[in-house]
């Protein structure tokens, strides 16, 4: 899986996408990992919610969008995790993930 945490991959300059995983309602959480291809990252996004699916006992309930993710126990109170896929050609968030290549 692709993430901030590595080296600049060849072929990312431009379009780009975004993948996070939040947690409904709480302020932790937030994990967003950076993928040159959207076929890469709607890999990474049905791992993603298959693991912690299993990992934590919840429903995985795919939604409209491809690349999108609602992880739930099915109780009222618990609103569960979103896993989604964002498309971005900021080339500042690249920056800011891998580092200037000057």
């Amino acid at each position: 899986m692709g993430s901030i945490s590595q080296a600049r991959p060849l072929g990312v300059r431009g379009r780009h996408y975004h993948l996070s995983d939040t947690t409904i309602g709480g302020g932790f959480g937030y994990r967003d990992d950076i993928f040159p291809s959207r076929r890469e990252a709607l890999a990474a996004a049905r791992e993603r919610a298959d693991w912690l699916g299993a990992l934590t006992g919840c429903r995985v309930h795919p939604l409209a969008e491809a690349g999108r993710y609602l992880l739930t126990t099915g109780r009222p109170r618990d609103a569960g995790r979103i896993i989604e896929l964002e498309e971005c050609d900021d080339p500042e968030c690249l920056e800011i993930a891998y580092g200037s290549v000057c």
